[in-house]
């Protein structure tokens, strides 16, 4: 299997569903997947551990150890799409599109029920983590 950049989008706000455990053979474990980062997505990853109580050691050390994972790959924002339902998504959207992500996995009803003339125009499928793997099993 190739490997493929997938944005996992990390907003706690809009978490709907129950987790989904990947498989025993998961493409994470092979370093299949690549988590897409930009800066700005890293920033929004520190506000909401910080919001969610991970103790201030534990999240310096993450964001720390973040840019040296195998699994990572860091982008810079190239185009910004513009998004009027949800101005805090073209981050989001953003940085799945300079990564060439094939997907963008996410619990976010607002991206998820993009309608179809909008994600048309994305090079990338928006998923939920259940739905990404039913597609890389």
């Amino acid at each position: 299997m190739a490997r493929c950049a997938a944005l996992m989008e990390s907003s706690a706000r809009h978490r709907t569903r129950d987790s989904v455990s990947p498989p025993d053979d998961c493409p994470f474990e092979r370093r299949d997947i690549q988590l897409a980062i930009s800066p700005e997505i890293a920033v929004e990853y520190e506000e909401i551990l910080d919001r969610l109580g991970v103790p201030p050691n534990l999240l310096n050390e993450f964001i720390r150890d973040l840019p040296t994972r195998e699994t990572v790959t860091w982008v810079h924002l190239g185009r910004r799409i513009k998004m009027e339902r949800d101005p805090d998504d073209e981050i989001i959207l953003a940085t799945a599109d300079s990564a060439n992500a094939k997907y963008l996995v996410t619990y976010d009803k607002d991206l998820l029920e993009l309608p179809w003339e909008q994600r048309r125009r994305f090079k990338f499928e928006i998923v939920t983590p259940a739905q990404l793997l039913e597609r890389i099993a």
